[in-house]
């Protein structure tokens, strides 16, 4: 110890100034010609340990060390060759003295290692705390010289080697320096050299054969380990002890007697943790201190589907990026098409197994790990096909992987993976399928290797250009191209016209979904056949040899249906889009004049429509809906067949048709039967270009008769934009004078205009019935029976119908009819039931009407609601598959924060639902427990859950799922409503509830609905009518029979019941609200429930 010589300094208040080296020890820092590119420089810019720095200047050769910046994280140094100067540079103050600090809370140790010859200039080595154990200490080896200027001490230095300090202060001021070597102290220019002869002292310490951080993962159990080696004095006599700090890792330390430290165990908690070693003696204690981080587990998953591959020959195609497969391998046009297989795949990855763990891009995981790797393989080998992941799709915050190469024969199913691994985690994707195809084998070749059991087909691959002459197997039902409506599979090519054949023979009854049928193949039914077009465009020609064929809305043709002899047209909607929609082709027809065509005599069943497409000024002339050519097309009782002609019938300033086409051709025809008909000629457009008159179509024009049982027909309008054109807007004729009618209910009515069109009809008379009658006649219009417009004469019952073109409109009617202005809106999905099915009593609680929507798309007319309405707050019931994104877009406008209430399945939807409507409501004693698993009985409660402000909680038969028995234990809904039997809710679920206070059940649905009216609605005068087939309907008049105190009435098939009938007498019903169209709640039946 200095100890006595401290006297002589006390006049520098104990600065001490930093040793000079002894002659030799330290070389000047004039004698570099060139200081600064010897100069390693640790500024504000360096986030390491300041020992790193100082390794990294040793391996670049630098001689000195300029610290600019104070350095808390230190880490053990050690200086020696080839530093001869470690330099503070930094402004000085009054607290800091020109010093830079070196060292903060953790102990650590500066070595100035054996035959070093350093100067040390300007450091404070510094212990933030003042405790022993912490801080900067400084020790100089035996053997080396160092010279310390205006360098302050903390904490004691051990010399044993030749020191020197100069201007230099220590904190303890009477043991300050552990001194077994030489010391010289120059203060105020006065000199002290001090000795000591004793054996130099070698501080207690650990060396540790590892000193880097530790990455472990939950629940994954491994052994690391790090070697120990003790130095100092008293080594011998130190004992290890190891910890991880804080406790709840799952993890333990442990020390051997071979001198390691073991960490052990499964983690069972993410975080950050301490692995302290600490060595200690009764004087003296060392420790080191290791990260530990714990990361949660790793999972990475591909998703999407890959791109179809084809070959001929040595070619290769693919649908990669959207590219027609078809168009690019047989050089016909086609362009860019909506690929069924959608053709992208994105690699994801999630951390933890948690409920709420969400995956992320690969692009942003790696961000956060930066070590992040992914090998991308497809095997077996051979494809010619290579993965690799997108460079700039992080552009669109997505991970995209593309699939690139030349594919190769054979015909063969291939697998995409991926791993991933950032180091420490490791996870292996689920693999994806890529079809690589022979594309030159065709549609028979495709059905022949099908097996003989098989009643789906996913077409594989989506484009087959190849069609041949290709005949359904009878075991087949169904031939999709994809299972999203809007997205093609394509059969034929544009190469040839009507040459290939897609035969639909005696016993087949097959549904082709999602297919756009191009214009080289004709698709043919024959007799015994039967064909459903759901979701597809035929380019082609459709001809019916006596079979059936059935036409879903989302369909159209640009070409022609030809129904011969003996055919069946049923519950159709034809619609053409021949005028502007084509595949291409240079072959096919262009704009065929009439979109169905008769020979000979048919029958039509269900609901029907035929649509002609516009025309395009003078050039395109509009389509006929329906021509019959000698033949007989005969209306089935309670059918019905809507024909409307092409025409201006878009509301546009754009010229379409200067004259509508008639809605329906007679050719020596005759359309009869029991049905109902309805013909509406197309809206003729005054040409201001060309300077035309503008002309409605009629009704019925040609030559033949109409005997129906109802018949409704409507001149086409004239239509004008320019008054001060001359040129007339003429209405179109109810019917040519050749065209003879008659029927039971009539209404004809000539199309407006200047001139309007005539109402006047030529009636028919039966040959075979001397006279007969015919439909009376008057010159405003219209004709019809007296009672037509109201109820059968002499009833009590008023009733009046709620109805539009479709659900959509339905739902849009009864909001016009029973709000005029709503805060609320609730939007569900319009074709699918199970998230909607619980809306009605939240939409009674908000005083919310229901609009239905497409799934992909807002339909504008919900849009005029909405604004109509004033709405700001819009509540979306269901997930993304029922009301995806784009729609939640488009709402957005009118409510920027939309509400969705989403589970992962129906029955947690209800949850949602449920929580909803007792957070608005307030009620939390009773709820309805109802079947998620059919819709009626839900429908049938919902007027008296949605009076009483009681959730409607969905169950399966034979349990209660977790989330609704979750919320019956969580809350007060101790009492329940049963609606359903025994075979819709088993007697086991009933057991299950606290208190059942009723359970609405009867033989079916129908008998259901008029318990629960009986039960409940007992007094009431009003009553509301929906289909019992189809939800939507009854769904939006849920909430608004509720608010008027009125039960919903399921009506069966045609909507003919006496169980209603019954019910309306008994009650004395005054007031019938009919909700939806005719074809499930036809006239004639409400007519016979009111009799």
């Amino acid at each position: 110890m200095v100890g006595k010589r401290q006297n002589m300094l006390r006049k520098t208040v104990c600065m001490l100034t930093v040793f000079t080296l002894t002659m030799g020890m330290v070389a000047n820092v004039d004698s570099f010609a060139d200081e600064s590119s010897q100069t390693h420089i640790v500024n504000s810019q360096f986030y390491g340990k300041f020992s790193d720095a100082v390794e990294t200047a040793k391996s670049q050769g630098k001689s000195i060390i300029k610290v600019t910046t104070d350095q808390n994280s230190m880490g053990n140094v050690n200086i020696a060759s080839p530093i001869v100067k470690l330099q503070g540079e930094v402004t000085p103050t009054r607290y800091n003295k020109g010093r830079v600090s070196l060292g903060h809370i953790a102990k650590d140790l500066v070595t100035f290692k054996a035959g070093s010859n350093v100067e040390v200039v300007n450091i404070d080595f510094r212990n933030s705390k003042g405790r022993n154990d912490q801080g900067a200490y400084v020790v100089i080896e035996e053997g080396a010289n160092v010279r310390f200027v205006n360098c302050n001490f903390d904490n004691i230095v051990v010399n044993n080697g030749n020191v020197t300090f100069e201007n230099s202060s220590f904190k303890n001021k009477t043991n300050n320096v552990n001194n077994h070597g030489s010391l010289t102290t120059v203060a105020d220019g006065l000199t002290t050299s001090l000795g000591n002869s004793a054996r130099p002292s070698i501080a207690l310490g650990i060396n540790l054969d590892y000193n880097g951080s530790f990455t472990r993962v939950i629940g994954l159990d491994e052994n690391d380990q790090i070697g120990y080696d003790l130095v100092g004095d008293n080594k011998e006599n130190a004992r290890v002890e190891a910890s991880i700090s804080p406790e709840g890792s799952g993890l333990t330390a442990t020390v051997s007697a071979d001198n390691k430290v073991s960490i052990t165990g499964a983690p069972n908690k993410v975080g950050d943790y301490s692995l302290k070693i600490k060595a200690s003696t009764n004087d003296e204690v060392a420790e080191k201190e290791l990260k530990i981080s714990v990361l949660n587990t790793m999972k990475a998953f591909l998703k999407g589907n890959a791109p179809i591959f084809g070959f001929i020959g040595n070619k290769s195609y693919s649908s990669n990026g959207g590219v027609d497969v078809v168009s690019s391998a047989t050089g016909s046009s086609g362009g860019v098409v909506s690929s069924a297989d959608k053709s992208k795949i994105t690699l994801l990855v999630k951390e933890g197994t948690e409920s709420n763990a969400k995956y992320i891009p690969y692009y942003e995981f790696k961000q956060k790990y930066p070590n992040t790797k992914i090998d991308l393989s497809i095997s077996p080998q051979g494809s010619g096909l290579r993965a690799e992941l997108d460079p700039i799709s992080y552009i669109n915050k997505e991970s995209v992987v593309n699939i690139e190469g030349e594919a190769k024969g054979p015909e063969a199913l291939y697998k995409l993976t991926a791993k991933v691994t950032d180091g420490s985690r490791v996870s292996t994707t689920n693999s994806v399928d890529i079809h690589v195809y022979d594309l030159t084998k065709s549609l028979q070749t495709r059905l022949d290797a099908l097996g003989s059991t098989e009643s789906k087909w996913m077409m594989m691959p989506y484009k087959i250009f190849t069609v041949g002459n290709a005949t359904i197997p009878t075991n087949l039902k169904e031939i999709a191209g994809s299972n999203e409506e809007g997205l093609y599979g394509e059969l034929g090519n544009t190469d040839s016209y009507a040459t290939e054949t897609i035969t639909i023979p005696k016993g087949a009854d097959v549904t082709l979904k999602n297919l756009k049928i191009k214009s080289s193949t004709k698709i043919i039914v024959e007799k015994g056949g039967k064909l459903t077009l759901d979701g597809c465009v035929t380019y082609g020609p459709v001809e019916v040899n006596g079979g059936t064929l059935t036409v879903k809305d989302n369909s159209s043709t640009t070409n022609t249906i030809t129904l011969n002899d003996g055919s069946i047209l049923e519950d159709s909607s034809i619609k053409s889009l021949s005028t502007f929609l084509t595949d291409g082709s240079t072959l096919a027809p262009k704009e065929p004049k009439s979109v169905v065509i008769v020979n000979g005599n048919i029958t039509v069943k269900g609901t029907n429509k035929i649509k002609g497409d516009k025309g395009f000024t003078t050039s395109v002339e509009a389509q006929n809906g329906l021509k019959v050519n000698n033949g007989v097309v005969t209306l089935d009782k309670d059918a019905s067949l809507e024909v409307v002609g092409g025409g201006d019938n878009v509301e546009t300033n754009n010229p379409f048709s200067t004259v509508g086409a008639d809605a329906i051709v007679l050719e020596n025809g005759k359309i009869v039967g029991e049905g109902s008909l309805i013909a509406k000629g197309g809206r003729g457009y005054v040409d201001t270009v060309n300077r035309k008159d503008g002309k409605g179509g009629k009704a019925v024009s040609g030559t033949g008769i109409i005997d129906v049982a109802i018949a409704k027909l409507t001149g086409g309008d004239g239509r004008k934009d320019d008054i001060l054109n001359t040129k007339k807007a003429i209405g179109g004729d109810v019917a040519s004078p050749s065209v003879k009618i008659r029927a039971k209910e009539g209404t004809y009515q000539g199309g407006d205009g200047d001139p309007k069109g005539s109402s006047q009809i030529t009636p028919y008379t039966d040959p075979s019935n001397n006279g007969g009658s015919t439909s009376p006649t008057n010159g405003g219009g219209s004709t019809a029976p007296a009672n037509s417009t109201g109820a059968p004469v002499g009833s009590q019952v008023s009733s009046r119908r709620i109805s539009g073109s479709d659900r959509i409109a339905t739902a849009i009617d009864l909001s016009k009819k029973n709000f005029e202005r709503a805060n609320t809106v609730i939007i569900a999905r319009a074709d699918i039931f199970p998230d909607s099915m619980t809306a009605s009593v939240l939409a009674k609680s908000l005083n919310a009407p229901i609009l239905l929507t497409k799934n992909n798309s807002l339909d504008p007319r919900v849009e005029s609601e909405i604004e109509r309405l004033g709405a700001k707050d819009l509540i979306i019931v269901g997930g993304n598959s029922s009301v995806n994104s784009d729609v939640e877009k488009a709402l957005s406008k009118y409510d920027s924060s939309i509400e969705r209430l989403a589970g992962i399945d129906r029955y947690e939807t209800s949850e949602l639902v449920a929580r909803k409507v007792i957070s608005v409501s307030g009620n939390k004693n009773t709820a309805v427990i109802s079947s998620g698993e059919s819709f009626p009985d839900s429908l049938a409660i919902s007027p008296y859950a949605s009076k009483e402000a009681y959730p409607i909680l969905l169950v399966k038969r034979n349990s209660i799922p977790s989330n609704i028995k979750r919320l019956i234990d969580t809350s007060d809904l101790k009492n329940v409503y049963i609606v359903g039997g025994l075979n819709t809710i088993s007697k086991d679920v009933e057991n299950k509830l606290t208190n059942t206070i009723e359970r609405f059940s009867g033989k079916d649905r129908y008998e259901t609905s008029i318990k629960i009216a009986n039960s409940k609605f007992k007094d009431s005068k009003k009553a509301y009518l929906a289909s019992g087939k189809i939800f939507a309907d009854a769904l939006v008049a849920g909430p608004i029979a509720g608010k008027a105190n009125a039960p919903i009435l399921l009506a069966p098939d045609k909507g003919i019941s006496n169980d209603i009938k019954n019910y309306i007498d008994n009650h004395k019903i005054n007031d019938l609200v009919v909700v939806g169209g005719y074809k499930y709640l036809p006239e004639s039946a409400i007519r016979s429930i009111l009799k």
